[in-house]
């Protein structure tokens, strides 16, 4: 991941996340539908720390590579868990959302996202659909959404090929959103 960008961009993340609050909401509301609060769950790629402290798992590790992202996750919720390092232990349920396009080498994010699952356990990917790529980009140009940085949008087929020759198979794929459902602009994908 381009750790870099996110040191940079980090003081000014809740300010992007605050101006697009109900995109936010609906990630919340995601989450919560598909994860227990009686689960073990691992923020994989956590941000500023807002959909875990949503979450409020009954044990939760928010990850990031990004020193800046983490140190200001233990200043908004020092009561959590927070880690620059993939932690080394299981967990029921691991997620990411908004991470993947930044990922320089999928096959070991998905290796390194597994090495954290428990047998069983539930792996939740959550990004843009490719299609929605020039209304992102126009959106951001216009400065109505947070500013992406370097990243490659990735189509079903190819995270789809990435998970398979990783052992791991798709249960699930479900689309959202805000406004148009049909239309499908975040994908979730969960992978048991």
């Amino acid at each position: 991941m381009t750790t870099d960008y996110f040191d940079v961009i980090a003081e000014d993340y809740d300010y992007w996340k605050n101006r697009n609050r109900r995109y936010y909401t609906i990630l919340k509301r995601i989450l919560s539908q598909k994860i227990s609060s009686k689960w073990s769950v691992l923020d994989f790629g956590c941000g500023t720390g807002d959909l875990l402290a949503h979450l409020s798992p009954k044990d939760g590790i928010g990850y990031d590579p990004s020193s800046e992202m983490v140190e200001l996750c233990r200043h908004k919720y020092p009561s959590l868990q927070w880690s620059n390092n993939i932690p080394h232990k299981k967990f029921d349920a691991v997620y990411s959302v908004d991470v993947l396009e930044h990922v320089r080498n999928l096959d070991i994010y998905i290796q390194e996202m597994k090495s954290c699952l428990k047998p069983n356990g539930t792996l939740i990917l959550i990004f843009a659909n490719p299609y929605w790529e020039p209304l992102l980009i126009l959106l951001e140009k216009l400065k109505l959404k947070m500013p992406e940085g370097p990243h490659i949008r990735l189509s079903n087929k190819t995270v789809k090929q990435h998970l398979e020759r990783n052992g791991m198979q798709v249960s699930h794929i479900d689309y959202e959103m805000p406004a148009i459902k049909k239309l499908g602009l975040i994908e979730i994908w969960t992978i048991y």
